[in-house]
């Protein structure tokens, strides 16, 4: 499959405006719900848009490809507000260091395992043959996520 850079960056765009379109629909409606929850529901989005990425890749679909960045995007969009929102809810009650734990792990295991693997992953079609690996860990990491946030709120009400 082979795309322009044009559309390439009209894809990406689409994505990334829609994605703040929903951002703001969402906290407008929204933003008195258990933002945790919400995390793990938004990333289970975007864990099915990048199956179907991955699956378009595999079997040559341009359109649902094109269509799947986009909703990855977009869902992306909200979890990366949602990941700030729970930083925010853990800074507010006094616990800190959970969050420089949280965006320690978050960014340096991505940066080094992605920084290492990717070259060997791209080459050998890992990614396309067995699309629910990347699925696993961004589900592991929302995981990690939402736990912290809850140790977070369980060790508040101790110390209150």
């Amino acid at each position: 499959m082979h795309f322009s850079d044009a559309n390439v960056g009209l894809v990406m765009s689409l994505g990334i405006i829609s994605g703040l379109v929903l951002k703001n629909l969402f906290m407008f409606i929204f933003s008195d719900k258990d933002k945790p929850i919400s995390l793990l529901v938004f990333s289970g989005l975007c864990m099915l848009m990048l199956y179907g990425m991955f699956w378009s890749i595999k079997f040559s679909s341009p359109i649902v490809f094109a269509i799947s960045i986009i909703a990855m995007y977009m869902f992306r969009t909200v979890c990366s507000l949602l990941i700030n929102l729970v930083e925010m809810e853990i800074a507010r009650k006094g616990n800190a260091e959970h969050i420089f734990g949280l965006i320690q792990t978050a960014f340096l295991t991505g940066d080094i395992f992605g920084g290492i693997s990717l070259p060997y992953v791209y080459e050998s079609g890992f990614l396309v043959n067995t699309p629910l690996v990347i699925i696993i860990f961004i589900l592991l990491s929302n995981i990690l996520i939402y736990s912290c946030a809850k140790t977070s709120a369980k060790s508040h009400t101790e110390l209150v």
